[in-house]
């Protein structure tokens, strides 16, 4: 089946108000062409738009899911975005347009928090055998860094490789 193509971006500011400030969607009224548009339009009409699924406000327009981001995005700037909208403060919902930029996912990886699965509590540090090893990947190359004593050595050389590569100060924290 053939995937459907988005709504332009001039047609989601016909059916969505986007505040910037706020990063808020709410849902503008539709025109009155029967009963059902009336009775949509007394229930939904300035009232926010979308639902959370796994901390990403969602949207459904003409029956297509939507994440809220790119909508604000292609509301805001009048295209969709090129790449992957990354939530520079990490809140997966804080749709404020500040807080968004339009980057492709080998930069959008540079603001990620720390896997769920990591034990050392440190990113880019893990134990083999009874050394921490400090390892990181960049634009598809991976930095061996050496291996240390403990983790917070470790993690030392891993926040100095990091600052030199771009990475924000966000990364690998969890949370």
């Amino acid at each position: 089946m053939a995937k459907r193509p988005l709504p332009t971006p001039e047609e989601l500011r016909q059916l969505l108000r986007y505040d910037p400030q706020t990063g808020e969607l709410f849902w503008r009224p539709r025109p009155h062409l029967s009963a059902r548009a009336t009775m949509w339009c007394t229930r939904f009409t300035d009232k926010p738009a979308g639902w959370l699924k796994d901390g990403y406000l969602n949207i459904t327009l003409k029956g297509q899911k939507l994440r809220a981001h790119r909508a604000a995005w292609a509301i805001h700037y009048g295209e969709w975005p090129r790449y992957q909208i990354d939530h520079i403060n990490g809140v997966r919902n804080d749709n404020r347009i500040t807080n968004l930029r339009d980057v492709p996912a080998a930069i959008n990886c540079q603001n990620q928090r720390m896997s769920r699965r990591n034990k050392s509590g440190y990113a880019c540090v893990f134990k083999v055998l009874h050394r921490w090893r400090a390892e990181v990947r960049h634009n598809g190359k991976l930095y061996r860094l050496g291996s240390f004593d403990s983790p917070e050595k470790a993690n030392e050389v891993v926040k100095a490789k990091h600052a030199e590569l771009g990475f924000t100060e966000r990364h690998g924290r969890s949370g």
